[in-house]
């Protein structure tokens, strides 16, 4: 699990607000994930959008991922992944 938000302090984050995610390994190979990320613009006293700024943006989204090959010799593997997902209204992130 993974839980990222400013509140938490840190570096730029390009306008980064908040993300939530899961991810389940069914084995050495299998890999389920689920998540939703928020953004905001610079100035949040504005609801409108800003010129120039990031919009009040978000996105929820889902995927599955399969390892397809491990090497740990020089420790690589070759892995693929597919994600889905909604953003706007339809992902629960409030101003879009």
């Amino acid at each position: 699990m993974t839980l990222e938000n400013d509140a938490l302090g840190g570096f730029g984050d390009n306008d980064f607000t908040h993300g939530t995610g899961f991810e389940y390994i069914a084995d050495s190979k299998i890999r389920f994930k689920a998540g939703q990320n928020m953004y905001a613009p610079s100035d949040l006293t504005k609801s409108y959008h800003i010129e120039g700024d990031r919009p009040y943006a978000g996105m929820i989204y889902g995927g599955v991922g399969y390892e397809f090959f491990r090497d740990y010799s020089p420790c690589w593997t070759h892995y693929g992944e597919l994600d889905f997902g909604m953003i706007g209204p339809a992902a629960f992130c409030g101003h879009t």
